[in-house]
């Protein structure tokens, strides 16, 4: 979304600088991870987590969030370093699959000193997504002193769905204006 072009509307009935999403998103996400090496050359993880269903209100916008993250990794050692080697590769596989929504309301006001009215107008945007990621690790190291360091390349391929609904309704009644207004106005309506 431009947010600056849609702050920048020619209007003063709407005060679209109040609507912005992106300002009040709770963004804190905590994550768990787990690894465990088993038999063959092979280590396997889990990852648990996400963003628990939070509410939060910043003034007269109410934004709901909720996140869930889960993946899954598969490790195995292709070659081990030693005398004979003198790096160690590793191929990873892994798949993480990311489910939620974000959802946002906030009523309809005015910044105008010139402009009385009377509204029950409400504008609301969801996005829900359903996303998942499988992909491969090709790592290689190399044991120097008491450091190991890593160096790899990834592919993934990422596919899903994400969803996004805006829905504005209710009445906006002018009652009255003193001096001018500037910007345009009028009225519409549209079914889905």
């Amino acid at each position: 979304m431009d947010t600056g072009a849609f702050h920048n509307l020619p209007t003063n009935i709407i005060d679209t600088n109040q609507i912005n999403t992106f300002n009040r998103l709770p963004v804190p996400m905590v994550m768990g991870q787990a690894k465990i090496g088993l038999p063959f050359g092979l280590d396997a993880g889990v990852r648990i987590g996400g963003i628990p269903s939070t509410s939060h209100d910043d003034g007269t916008t109410h934004v709901d969030v909720t996140n869930s993250v889960f993946g899954l990794d598969l490790r195995k050692a292709l070659i081990e370093e030693e005398m004979i080697h003198p790096f160690g590769l590793t191929l990873g596989l892994n798949f993480t699959r990311a489910k939620g929504h974000i959802t946002a309301t906030t009523p309809y006001t005015s910044s105008s000193p010139n402009l009385t009215f009377s509204s029950d107008a409400m504008g609301s945007a969801r996005t829900d997504w359903d996303t998942k990621s499988v992909g491969a690790q090709l790592i290689m190291n190399k044991k120097i002193l008491f450091l190991n360091p890593y160096i790899g390349a990834a592919a993934n391929k990422n596919f899903g769905t994400v969803s996004t609904s805006i829905a504005n309704s209710g009445t906006f009644t002018v009652n009255s204006v003193t001096g001018s207004l500037d910007g345009t106005g009028g009225s519409g309506s549209a079914t889905p």
